[in-house]
């Protein structure tokens, strides 16, 4: 049905611009170049995405940094800004909470595993 193709149009605009623009994005940005409002861009993402707008953002963002915490030697506060989280503190929690060790402890074991090479 063609309101579900659009539905599925929105969210991908949505998670491409995200993608591309994660250190800045956030719900009323997104919404603006969707083309929709904050209130409706963050329904079709709790409905179709099993994922509030924020929990996504925040998985993307996430996904840059531990790439970013591997695969470079910058400071883990360039990271976090790079990132789009503007509290190093905020940066620090979430990435404990979702990696389960500090983005030193994380680096560290990868720094780890290539000397093992």
């Amino acid at each position: 049905d063609n309101r579900k193709e659009i539905k599925a149009d929105i969210i991908r605009v949505a998670l491409r611009y995200m993608c591309n623009n994660f250190a800045t994005a956030n719900l009323t940005n997104t919404a603006e170049i969707c083309g929709v409002s904050r209130g409706y861009l963050s329904t079709l993402f709790t409905k179709y995405c099993n994922s509030t707008f924020t929990d996504a953002l925040s998985e993307i963002r996430m996904n840059y940094a531990k790439t970013a915490i591997r695969s470079t030697d910058k400071k883990l506060t360039e990271v976090a800004f790079d990132s789009g989280y503007n509290d190093f503190s905020n940066f620090l929690r979430y990435f404990k909470k979702c990696c389960g060790v500090t983005p030193t402890e994380y680096r560290k074991m990868y720094l780890d595993e290539s000397s093992d090479m």
